[in-house]
């Protein structure tokens, strides 16, 4: 995650009121289940003060966690919806909206492709969000072997993307020409 990228986009004006922004960060964090060394820090953001949850799940199903008890992590099932509530919703349609089974799922059974996802609603959200992410570098599993999940940065480093398109010095334009597709590789043999 790059801060002057965030700020952008949540204060587009740098002396504008900062705008709610949703963080939305894709991860994979193991190859067929999750890897331990990041059960910690999974654990720490699924708790922090700005977390909306993480969606996600096991193997061919989705889940929607939205709490962490130990190893068990708790969710709601994204397929059981209901049709949007009116501004004036009666009783009856608020108490549609809750269910009667809490479900959870160990760490070690879930799929290790999730969104995480933060909701930052002004300057002192962004400075608690920021904390707690450069907090969560110090955790460390049981066997000292934990890693960290999100990672900030001050800035967006340069990309390689063509100088003419950028506007940034040392990029190489015929770069695009070294490149062969496999259709063509295959027939030069």
């Amino acid at each position: 995650m790059y801060e002057d990228s965030l700020l952008k986009i949540a204060k587009p004006d740098h002396d504008s009121t900062f705008q709610p922004t949703l963080i939305l960060l894709g991860t994979r964090l193991g190859i067929d289940r999750i890897n331990p060394v990041y059960y910690n820090a999974l654990s720490r953001v699924l708790t922090s003060k700005t977390a909306i949850g993480i969606a996600g799940g096991r193997p061919s199903s989705s889940h929607y966690f939205f709490g962490v008890q130990d190893q068990s992590y708790f969710y709601l099932d994204p397929h059981f919806t209901r049709p949007f509530l009116q501004t004036s919703p009666t009783k009856e349609d608020i108490a549609s909206c809750h269910t009667r089974k809490l479900r959870r799922i160990q760490l070690d059974e879930m799929d290790p492709s999730m969104l995480i996802g933060f909701l930052v609603r002004d300057e002192t959200d962004w400075q608690d969000w920021k904390r707690e992410i450069r907090d969560m570098e110090a955790v460390r599993g049981i066997d000292g072997k934990g890693k960290q999940i999100v990672h900030l940065y001050d800035t967006e480093p340069v990309s390689g993307l063509d100088n003419e398109i950028t506007g940034r010095e040392g990029q190489r334009e015929s770069a695009i020409d070294d490149v062969v597709s496999c259709d063509e590789e295959e027939e030069l043999q």
